[in-house]
This record gives structure tokens, sequence and C-alpha cells, in this order.
């Protein structure tokens, strides 16, 4: 329950107070309904008694009348309340996630981070604080069951010890299994939903070429088979528990008619005390194997919460010191598997321009990212300016529309953009992404730009649109420019770096003119 409260945070204290309404509703159900049932039979029935039986059965109908609008009740506010925890909850989760390293993210893939955000929160939060509630009430009600029985007849209650420890020893024992289990089955549900996401989005390359179908959809069910094997054998351990209980259950059940019967042939219970008792046995009992129940539940719930305590808890990375040029000193960066990326010293005065140009792979947008923020080195250190504003290859924006990503008209306009105000990113072409990107560069401001192949997915005339206003909207302002291309005035920066052919890489990164300085990347 500790990672349940560190969850939940300020909302703690209203947690309590919803557990506390519904716990004293079902204490005060598991109080009355058995003495008011006894009391029916024994005043009211037995005795003949029906002006009793009347008075009875009306406070008995009351108590029904009363306990239900009061479960509705509070039945409401928790719902209000579970929808305030998720929304804190998931954009707490997603301002963290937005925090994290580059690599991390790209490591564990997004929707990874998709499912601890919102399938966590949904699977693991609320269900815990379901168990919770549950445990509270059904644990609760089972003591006062419990006091009516000993109430009843002491005697017969203690068919209730001969229960309880084989139950717990059963669910505890399985419950540890599942929760060594749950994680696994939480991150092979992730990597099947990365893995099927990434097939929809190769749908036009998996139409034009047909030869990909068939290995991307064994890709696809192997990814799903391995998920589901973990399902299953987490489905099996629970199937055991409840099968036990269930046989044991049974075995309760005919064990308390004999006993009750018992002590009313022996004339130690009245025919009303029998079937309270019989009635307050049978939910006591229910009630512990309900509680008994929930233990395997309690590791599973237990196992996500973890999960989102890890990303909740996850700080973000701050590597970069302030400073009005752009400094990077022994850079070191492996992505594992991909090529690693050596800087060994770049330096770009406050207000210069900076045209980096590179064979593809040779680390030209790992630098940038490096810059920007978003992916912590390995070693080295980095200086920059406080205000930075990056756009890195490709262009994925958030969905928000084309006009609350850019107010202004008059540039929409100027891009030909104006008429899509109301559409999101993902609905228009690359090449308008590509310029809505710019525009958004173009419309803040910032001491440092940096722009991983801006003018990608244009037209000529577009690419020479946008190349003058970067250039008007950048000057005097510290600005790294990743191009290939040679349509850009290279007289508008004021270093120009060029990579290398791999016969001279040992040499790193050259300069087309001794004037500019120098900087050495290097791939291994």
């Amino acid at each position: 329950m500790t990672l349940l409260w560190q969850v939940l945070g300020r909302d703690r204290r209203a947690f309590w107070m919803i557990a506390a309404l519904e716990t004293l509703l079902s204490a005060t159900e598991a109080l009355l309904h058995p003495l008011l049932l006894k009391a029916i039979f024994d005043q009211g029935i037995i005795s003949t008694n029906f002006q009793k039986f009347i008075l009875l059965g009306l406070g008995y109908l009351l108590l029904g009348l009363t306990l239900n609008t009061g479960v509705y009740l509070v039945g409401l506010r928790r719902k209000t309340f579970e929808n305030r925890v998720i929304v804190r909850a998931e954009q707490h989760l997603l301002r963290r996630t937005l925090a994290l390293d580059a690599r991390t993210i790209q490591s564990n893939g997004s929707a990874s981070y998709v499912s601890r955000i919102h399938n966590d929160v949904l699977e693991g939060l609320l269900p815990s604080m379901d168990l919770f509630v549950n445990l509270c009430k059904t644990g609760v009600s089972s003591v006062v069951f419990l006091g009516v029985l000993l109430y009843l007849s002491w005697q017969a209650s203690l068919i209730l010890l001969l229960i309880v420890p084989v139950l717990f020893a059963i669910s505890q024992r399985l419950g540890r299994q599942i929760r060594n289990s749950t994680g696994e089955e939480r991150e092979a549900e992730a990597h099947y939903t990365d893995v099927l996401t990434r097939t929809v989005e190769a749908f036009f390359s998996l139409r034009g070429l047909p030869q990909l179908t068939a290995p991307t959809l064994t890709r696809n069910e192997q990814a799903l088979s391995r998920y589901l094997d973990i399902v299953r054998g987490n489905y099996r351990l629970k199937l055991q528990q409840r099968t036990s209980s269930d046989v044991i259950m049974n075995v309760s059940d005919a064990a308390a008619m004999i006993i009750g019967a018992y002590f009313v042939f022996v004339g130690q219970l009245s025919f009303g005390g029998f079937l309270a008792f019989i009635n307050s046995l049978w939910r006591a009992v229910n009630g512990l194997f309900t509680v008994i129940n929930l233990i395997p539940e309690f590791h599973r719930t237990a196992a996500v919460l973890e999960r989102l305590r890890a990303l909740e808890s996850a700080a973000a990375d701050t590597y970069h010191q302030p400073g009005p040029a752009v400094r990077l000193h022994d850079i070191h960066v492996d992505l594992g598997g991909a090529a690693a990326t050596h800087l060994q010293e770049l330096h770009l005065p406050a207000g210069d321009r900076m045209l980096l140009r590179g064979a593809n792979g040779s680390g030209k947008s790992t630098v940038l990212r490096v810059i920007a923020g978003t992916l912590h080195p390995d070693a080295g250190t980095v200086q920059r300016p406080e205000r930075v504003a990056a756009l890195t290859a490709p262009v994925h924006l958030p969905p928000l529309t084309v006009q609350t990503l850019v107010p202004d008209d008059a540039l929409l306009r100027t891009l030909g953009l104006a008429e899509l105000r109301h559409q999101e990113p993902h609905q228009l072409s690359s090449g308008q992404r590509q310029k809505l990107g710019l525009a958004l560069i173009l419309s803040t401001d910032a001491d440092l730009y940096l722009l991983d192949e801006p003018l990608a997915n244009l037209d000529p005339d577009s690419q020479e649109l946008l190349a003058s206003l970067l250039l008007t909207h950048t000057q005097g302002r510290s600005t790294i420019l990743v191009h290939h291309g040679d349509d850009l005035p290279e007289h508008a920066f004021d270093q120009i770096v060029t990579h290398r052919p791999p016969e001279a890489r040992d040499a790193g990164i050259g300069v087309t003119s001794g004037a500019y300085g120098a900087l050495s990347l290097q791939t291994t």
C-alpha cells in the first residue's frame, strides 16, 4: 500500500474519506441485516406477531433503501474523484516522460511509455484503489459478521479457524508468482503495441512492396504470441487460487449447515438464529475468501504501481551549462548498436551561424540533439544559451491545430497554410508539416536555433522562400543548420563545416576555409 500512497500524493485525504464512507455503509449493513433477519423470524413469524412482523419488515425495507441510496451517492463521488486522479496522474507522467533523455525513449519505444502513462494508470492505479476500498469494506464487514456469529453461537463460529490459514497460505504463494511475472507481462504488451503501431505506420511501404507483408505479419505474430503466453501463465496461477478457494468454500458451506442444524436440534439456537447464523457465516466466509483472493491482485497491481512510481520519480537531467556561446568539449555518445559519435571540440560564438554538412549517419543529428538538451552524452561538457529552438528530422508535431501551433495568420498565409488552420499535423502532407515546423521556428524567439534539414520535402519555390525567411529571422542569433544541398548562400554563414569522405575520416570533419573554426567529429 506504500506505493499507492506515494502515487496518490495530495489526493490521499480525499481517498481516505471515500474509503471510510464505503466501509461504514458496508459495516452497517453487515451488523443490522442478520440481526433484523433473526428478529423477523423469531419475534414476528415464529411467534405469529403480525404487528411486530410488519414493523420489523418495514425497518428491513427502510434499512435497504437508506443503504442503497448511500452507496449510490458515495459511488458518484468516488467516480468523480477517480477521474480527477486519472487526469492528474497521466498529466504528471506525461510531463515526466517529455523530460526524459531521448536515448531512454528510443531504447524502450514510444509504446512502452504510452502503456505506462495510460494503460498502467487505468489497469494499475485504479485497480489498486478499488482493491484497497474492497479490502476495507470486506475486512471490516467480515469482522462485524464474525462478531454477530460469536453473539449467535461462538462454538459454531470455530469453523472459520479451520478455513483462513489454508487459504492465506495458498494465496500468498500464488500472489508472489503473479507479482514477479506482471512486469514482464506489461513490457511484452507494450512491445507488441509498438510493433503493431510501426506496422500500421508502414502502410504505404507494405502496400507498395508486397514482399514485406509476410515477414511483417510474422513479426507481429511473434510479439503477440509472447505476450499472450505470459498472460496465460498469469491466468493459470489465478485460476489455481480461485479453484482452491471454491473447493474450500463448498466444504465450509456443508459444514456450516450441519453444525448450525445440530445446535437447533439441541435447543441452543432458534430457527431465526439459525437463519441469521447461516447468513452471517456464509457472508463472513465469503468476505474472508474475497479478502484472501485479493492477495494475488495486490501483488499484480503492486508490480504495475512500481512501474508508475519509477516513471513518476524520474528526474529531468540537465547536463548543459548556461552561456552565451555554444561550446562542446570531448563529447562521446554511444546509442547502442548504432555508430558511436565522438566530438572533440565545437565552438560557436554568440550570434554566429554554422552550416553543418556531411554524409548520412555521420552523427550530425546526434550533435544537434546533444546541444538541444534532449540527448545526454556519455562523456563531455556542453555549454549553450538557455533559450533554444530546435527542429530535428523527422518533423513530429503534437496533436494541436495549425492555428494553435502558429497563431500568426500573416505567416500562415505567406507559407500557404492559412486554409489548413483547423487541421492537425497528422492530416497534412510531409511538405506541409515541414512548412508548419519552420513556421514554429519563425514564430519563436530564441538565442540559439538548431535546424536539421529544414528545407527537406519542399519544392524549389518553397525552399527559396523559407531559406530567405530563416536567414532573416536568425540574423544576429546563434544558429546551427544541417543541410545537404547547395541552395543556401555560403556567405550567410560564419562557419561552414563539411564531413570528409570515408577514406579521410580519420581526420574527422574538415572546414571549407581556414577562416572558419575547426570541428572534429568521428564515428566508430
